[in-house]
């Protein structure tokens, strides 16, 4: 429950300040040690940052600090970050590493040390276009996926946390796990990519497949159909509902959940807490490209499940999320910098806008009519040339800028020779 807000589900500042809570009883000096790491990371994240803006990718520095973060945000386990700190350092002298390739474990995370962090990159590079089969080696590091009662035994231990019992917040590694599964289960290109390449010598078997559609059904929580992490406070286990969670495993389920009617109204009220609980990216701010696709992904899906009323209320808050996109975020032929890097801020809001059907009307699930433009916005037809003129210019090249040159391109052709 918030503070001095009668909304009935737990916002972001009451959790964190149990954590923190829960690391502290465990650990007196929790707090100054963290602080102190922080610091210590803080110019080696700005000299990386700085780096990888002059056009040196720094893969495996970016590893290493993307693992420093985790630490210190998941962990209280001082003598590993020390020693990441170290290990960041030395990288950072070498400013001609290339971006992450496949290591000898077979996964693109070979400079993270935590197993579970290699499985992001590596998932997102099984679909990356032109992938070269007869030079990838053999996921040795996944074979732990092949035992699924095991998989699944680990899966329900993140389930929940328990900081006092063992200093560890396992949000984070429930969250990427869950979204790499989710993947490779139901991603049918992902999963034919690891049918048809023998030299992956990883397949997800069908006894997997079973458990972990059950093991997503018993976790859906009845009260709000929300997916999220449970935390043991004291003597009291809450659990926290959490789109992120919920949002990977709509999408990537395409929608096949239960309990959509509850979904619904549970994002509805959701709305005035701070991501991941809510809709907020901080106190400040109610909007961001970011969880603003994240949300019209699930009404998008949620639709033909809703009452009248809920389509009504979708219907405005849609509305309201393209207003605050095309006033506030567009900005000429970009989106303003929201902490995202420029293309994230591309990717999300490109994203946004295609979700909700902009540019297309046959993917507009939310209206029969043409959106209402605020005054001074760009046209659909004019904002989508503006798009990918100023994309262009990013010269970046990723799956995710793949994904952006693609919707951008067939924008374009749907409102050629419109008006709109």
């Amino acid at each position: 429950m918030t503070s001095g807000n009668t909304n009935r589900f737990i916002d972001r500042d009451d959790v964190l300040a149990q954590i923190v809570g829960e690391f502290s009883a465990r650990n007196p000096a929790y707090s100054d040690r963290r602080r102190a790491l922080k610091q210590k990371l803080a110019p080696l994240a700005d000299q990386l940052n700085k780096l990888q803006e002059s056009g040196h990718p720094m893969g495996c520095p970016e590893q290493i600090m993307l693992e420093v973060q985790w630490l210190l945000n998941y962990r209280d386990d001082w003598d590993r970050p020390e020693r990441r700190l170290a290990d960041l350092t030395t990288g950072l002298a070498d400013i001609g590493q290339a971006e992450a390739t496949q290591g000898d474990d077979g996964s693109w995370g070979s400079c993270y040390e935590e197993w579970y962090r290699k499985l992001e990159p590596t998932v997102d590079a099984l679909q990356t276009a032109g992938l070269d089969a007869s030079s990838l080696k053999p996921l040795l590091f996944m074979q732990r996926l092949e035992d699924a009662t095991a998989v699944l035994d680990y899966l329900y231990r993140l389930q929940t946390t328990d900081i006092r019992a063992n200093g560890r917040n396992e949000r984070d590694e429930l969250g990427a796990v869950q979204s790499a599964l989710s993947q490779l289960i139901f991603k049918d290109e992902l999963r034919d990519t690891l049918k048809e390449t023998p030299a992956l010598g990883f397949t997800i078997s069908d006894e997997l497949e079973a458990l972990y559609g059950d093991y997503l059904k018993q976790t859906q929580h009845p009260r709000t159909g929300y997916w999220g992490p449970w935390y043991r406070f004291s003597d009291r286990l809450v659990m926290v509902q959490d789109l992120s969670f919920t949002f990977h495993i709509v999408n990537y389920q395409s929608g096949n959940i239960a309990n959509w009617p509850l979904v619904i109204d549970t994002t509805l009220a959701i709305k005035p807490l701070r991501y991941p609980m809510g809709w907020r990216p901080d106190a400040d701010t109610q909007y961001s490209n970011h969880n603003n696709y994240d949300i019209a992904t699930i009404f998008c899906f949620g639709w033909p499940h809703m009452t009248s009323n809920q389509k009504e209320a979708v219907r405005a808050e849609i509305a309201a999320m393209l207003d605050w996109c095309l006033t506030e975020s567009v900005d000429g032929d970009g989106f303003k910098d929201s902490g995202d890097s420029d293309l994230d801020a591309y990717y999300f809001g490109v994203r946004f806008l295609d979700r909700i059907g902009f540019w297309d009307q046959s993917k507009r699930f939310w209206s029969r009519r043409d959106p209402s433009l605020p005054r001074g916005a760009a046209t659909p037809s004019d904002l989508c040339r503006r798009l990918q003129r100023g994309f262009t210019h990013l010269n970046a090249n990723s799956e995710e800028a793949d994904t952006i040159h693609s919707l951008l391109a067939t924008a374009v052709c749907m409102t050629s020779g419109s008006l709109a």
